[in-house]
């Protein structure tokens, strides 16, 4: 059984501006794999990857970019 990603929330502060990045985080013993999308994209078009074989046992996360899906911008 492959575990589960938590969805988790960083809040960041840039040059007097607050923003906040959504991310999913699913633990893993191997390396980590930094999953980025391209513009337009949320990081739930990489949900599916946690169920993947190739990917099972490594650290899986995924971000939304500034702006994008529930990241602020």
């Amino acid at each position: 059984m492959k575990p589960t990603p938590s969805f988790k929330t960083l809040s960041v502060s840039y040059k007097s501006q607050k923003f906040t990045i959504e991310y999913f985080d699913r633990e893993g013993e191997f390396q980590t794999v930094l999953l980025l999308h391209g513009l337009g994209g949320a990081k739930e078009n990489y949900y599916e990857a946690c169920k993947s074989a190739a990917l099972a046992g490594h650290r899986l996360i995924s971000m939304d970019n500034p702006g994008t899906g529930n990241s602020t911008y």
